[in-house]
């Protein structure tokens, strides 16, 4: 559909959390009841990261799931709504608050 370079930035636990909006312990708890939850990239006992692509998809295939929407549908929307936000944000900050009148 769409040909991009791949996201391979690598995003830490908390960082997964807030993606999520849950907590760090839900986050723990989603890796051993979910079996669709990104497996993490183990550094050390206490480094772990995850692949941000993973996150992302896994999120928008839960809520794909939960709305009913094919995941294609979806995407498409939410990439909609995301060149709208960005055309959005071009416009508003040409405007530099001195020439605000």
């Amino acid at each position: 559909m769409y040909a991009q370079e791949p996201n391979l930035r690598q995003i830490r636990l908390k960082t997964v959390a807030d993606k999520l909006g849950c907590s760090v312990q839900r986050v723990y708890e989603l890796m051993k009841e979910d079996e669709e939850f990104p497996i993490p990239t183990r550094y050390t006992a206490r480094w772990v990261s995850f692949f941000e692509c993973e996150i992302d998809a896994y999120i928008i295939k839960k809520a794909a799931n939960t709305t009913g929407e094919s995941i294609e549908s979806l995407t498409e929307r939410l990439l909609k709504a995301s060149v709208f936000c960005y055309e959005y944000n071009k416009r508003v900050n040409k405007i530099k608050p001195a020439e605000v009148a």
